[in-house]
């Protein structure tokens, strides 16, 4: 059962979503995702996931303006695909139960060409 209020927290409750039935995906994805599901279910953890942090991250990035002429031109904003909601969870939504400090303060992405990269950088 999905621990996030649909409504309240739609951008925790879909990465919650993606994280158990990743599509398509590779065995470091799938390991993320199964490390994602485990520290959620972790009470004995120093960290703890604040959904509402997460996705006020996701809310900010979708309320700015795409930057490439297609999409510039039509004043469009960015619109997070899964993947990429996902990754700005992981990033923004794990803090230290005691301090608020986030867990991750960079992050590697490796991603092929022509799939959002430009959109998190």
């Amino acid at each position: 059962m999905n621990p996030f209020n649909k409504k309240t927290n739609q951008h925790s409750w879909e990465q919650y979503e993606y994280a158990l039935n990743p599509p398509n995906a590779c065995k470091r994805l799938k390991q993320a995702c199964d490390r994602y599901l485990s520290d959620l279910s972790n009470p004995a953890s120093r960290w703890i996931f604040d959904a509402d942090l997460a996705d006020r991250a996701c809310k900010f990035i979708q309320l700015l303006p795409h930057v490439e002429a297609k999409w510039a031109n039509k004043k469009l904003k960015l619109k997070l695909e899964i993947w990429q909601k996902f990754i700005v969870c992981q990033i923004f939504g794990w803090v230290d139960k005691d301090s608020g400090l986030r867990r991750y303060n960079r992050s590697y992405l490796k991603i092929a060409r022509k799939n959002g990269k430009t959109t998190l950088a």
